[in-house]
């Protein structure tokens, strides 16, 4: 596994890290039991993902650094939703571009067993989001479920797209798993 490798995957340990404990805020403040529940156990399994993530870099002599430290990643666009709508919304598109990406990593010649045991285990674990589509949904005010929803989409493309065209300048392994990425999002059209 080398240096390149090794800070990718020590991004997603940091976006699930984070992810989970913005979660778990939420399900601090929840008012509503079945939100709170749920919160609950998707802010654990994010950490879990982080734990996983974050024990395949140790095991491989790396580690995770500080998140985000130029403020250019998803957290520091989007910034901190501001209601139960918003982290939804946040959640319920971050979470496919994920699922994508790990799909794409594992397919990606090259990967070692390693890596690959690892995200299966998490996208055998991803399958919950349909509960947060359901949820807002059945929100009242859709203008704000709608507003939430394309601005978490605006920066989830932004970020991912320019952070796939740095990928792709790199040597080795990272490269192939990004040109990968970006013959799939290419041929199923996401966000056109």
């Amino acid at each position: 596994m080398d240096i390149e490798e090794k800070k990718l995957l020590s991004s997603y340990a940091k976006s699930e890290l984070v992810g989970g404990l913005i979660l778990g805020e939420y399900a601090r403040r929840a008012k509503d039991n079945f939100l709170r529940d749920k919160l609950i156990h998707h802010s654990a399994e994010e950490i879990r993902h982080a734990s996983y993530i974050t024990t395949l870099l140790e095991k491989n002599g790396g580690s995770i650094s500080a998140h985000d430290e130029k403020g250019s990643h998803y957290y520091a666009k989007a910034g901190f939703p501001k209601s139960e709508i918003e982290v939804l919304a946040m959640t319920e598109v971050f979470e496919p571009v994920a699922l994508l990406h790990y799909k794409v990593y594992v397919d990606t010649k090259g990967v070692s067993d390693d890596v690959k045991n690892v995200f299966h285990k998490i996208i055998k674990e991803e399958s919950h989001a349909g509960w947060i589509t359901n949820w807002l949904d059945t929100q009242l005010d859709k203008s704000a479920v709608d507003e939430a929803r394309n601005r978490y989409r605006k920066v989830i493309e932004e970020v991912y797209l320019q952070e796939l065209e740095r990928l792709k300048k790199l040597e080795g392994l990272v490269r192939e798993i990004a040109i990968n990425a970006d013959k799939y999002i290419k041929r199923h059209g996401l966000w056109e």
